[in-house]
């Protein structure tokens, strides 16, 4: 708040009514920081005038709105999704599994993204499975996007790019031994015998899985 200079009067009258102006005047701007013995450059002052800014601009959010636990909200967002048996049941068993067991007790502004991370890097070093990992990642992104939306955390915490996708493991395939066995058995004295045979070579020779 700046300091006003008090005006020079030419009568002790109105002196004093100028004077008890400026105290109207103080009085008014420094009431908003009387009631917690905060001053305006305080980090209580600077703070309250933050939250008059974004009341003013609208953008002003419930500091504890975000302290909902994150389990219950996360089983609520099951529910309400109306979700087709199956996918009602992965997820509650990828929420009891994977991800329930480090955030279950947790307040939902209290996940933050090096929380994320490293609930990521466990998951995938003690499953060692990425692909369910991925999953994983994918349904508490969605949880903590609807809590965005909700109003009651200002940002997702999930942020690791390429998180969510899946990258499907590559199926083995016979080795030329193993189709050359395959091919042996599969000429047994049968009507269609070197017809399988035949079949069983090309599909070595291009590269694709054999079949009975």
């Amino acid at each position: 708040m700046r300091v006003q200079r008090l005006p020079q009067a030419q009568t002790p009258d109105e002196l004093t009514a100028r004077l008890e102006d400026w105290i109207k005047t103080w009085n008014d701007q420094a009431r908003p920081f009387r009631c917690t013995g905060a001053t305006p450059h305080s980090s209580v002052g600077r703070r309250r005038a933050g939250d008059q800014s974004e009341v003013r601009s609208g953008d002003w959010r419930d500091p504890d709105a975000g302290a909902v636990n994150f389990g219950e909200y996360a089983l609520r967002w099951v529910e309400e999704r109306g979700l087709a048996a199956t996918t009602d049941e992965l997820y509650r068993r990828l929420l009891r599994l994977h991800i329930l067991p480090t955030s279950g007790g947790v307040d939902l502004d209290k996940i933050t993204p090096p929380g994320i991370r490293t609930w990521r890097t466990e998951r995938l070093k003690v499953t060692k499975a990425p692909t369910t990992v991925a999953k994983s990642y994918r349904l508490l992104k969605a949880i903590m996007e609807t809590a965005v939306d909700d109003e009651l955390i200002r940002r997702n915490p999930c942020r690791i790019k390429g998180a969510g996708k899946e990258s499907a493991e590559e199926r083995p395939t016979a080795t030329v031994a193993q189709v050359d066995a395959l091919a042996d058995a599969m000429a047994a004295p049968a009507a269609d015998g070197p017809h399988r045979r035949v079949r069983s070579l090309s599909a070595r020779g291009t590269g694709s899985h054999a079949t009975v």
